[in-house]
Formats: structure tokens, C-alpha cells, sequence
């Protein structure tokens, strides 16, 4: 439930991308966020799928909290049809949510597994703050921030 926890972006048809972000929530509202995310990848994947899924969001959580990202907006999810990749809609399904995060002025942050996204990201101001090893996946992500942007 993207809009209840945060902000989300569909392409024009509905069909081809979307972007979820989350905002800082109080303490009470960050909680059920869990439950009900919880719940959710249960119901969608199944009790071992997503235990596998908690396990390694809470590695990255913890690598995170070093950086100190907790009242930044995050970019949950950032999803485009691969057939329609290369036509600026990753971009346009961003842009709503970042042109709102500059006007208020909060930085905003996100992590990847693909390097090959870093270039993408970096175009919309983004900049890597740091590489950590996920012990789940055995792989590393990377946590680009992108500060608010004057919009005078």
C-alpha cells in the first residue's frame, strides 16, 4: 500500500513501470508498515521465501543505519517494463516524487544491487555514499544519496 507509507509513481497506462518511495514515519506507523509488508510477502511468497527476504532486508537495514539515512525518503522500488527500458520512463516515474522532496527540501536515498543502475541513478543527482557486502545473497549493494535541490 504505497500510498498510505509513502509516495507512487505509475506509468501512463499503469502497465509498464512504477516507483514506490517511502517517507519517515513515527514509530507506531513504522511498525505496521513491517506487519503489513510482512504479511503481504507471506501471502505472495510463501513462509521460507520470505523469511529469505526478512533475513537479508534486515542486513541491509543494519548496514544503513550507519549512514544515518533515517528521516530521508526512500525509493523502495523503481520498476520498468524491459521492454520500454531506455525511453526515459524510469525518469518520468521518478521526477514527480523527487521535484517533491526537493520542494521540501528532504534528501532522499536508495539502494541497488546492479551497478549498472548507478549511471542511471547518478543522471538524477544521485551519488554513491557507500558499498556493503549482503551476507544473504552473497552479493554487494550500493546506497546512493541524492540531497534536496534548490528550487529557487
Amino acid at each position: 500500500d504505497a500510498a498510505r507509507w509513502g509516495r507512487l509513481t505509475l506509468s501512463m497506462d499503469g502497465s509498464h513501470g512504477a516507483a514506490v518511495w517511502t517517507v519517515p514515519l513515527d514509530a507506531e506507523a513504522a511498525e505496521q508498515r513491517r506487519a503489513d509488508r510482512g504479511a503481504a510477502l507471506k501471502a505472495a511468497l510463501g513462509a521460507q521465501a520470505s523469511e529469505v527476504y526478512a533475513r537479508m532486508a534486515q542486513s541491509i537495514s543494519e548496514r544503513e543505519a550507519e549512514l544515518d539515512l533515517g528521516d530521508f525518503w526512500y525509493l523502495s522500488i523503481l520498476g520498468v517494463d524491459p521492454s520500454q527500458q531506455g525511453r526515459g520512463l524510469g525518469a518520468q516515474l521518478l521526477r514527480p516524487v523527487l521535484d517533491e522532496a526537493d520542494a521540501a527540501g528532504r534528501t532522499s536515498f536508495l539502494t541497488t544491487f546492479s551497478p549498472g543502475n548507478i549511471k542511471f541513478y547518478e543522471g538524477l543527482g544521485y551519488q554513491c555514499r557507500a558499498v556493503f557486502p549482503e551476507p544473504v545473497t552473497g552479493a554487494d549493494f550500493s546506497v546512493l544519496i541524492r540531497p534536496a535541490r534548490s528550487t529557487s
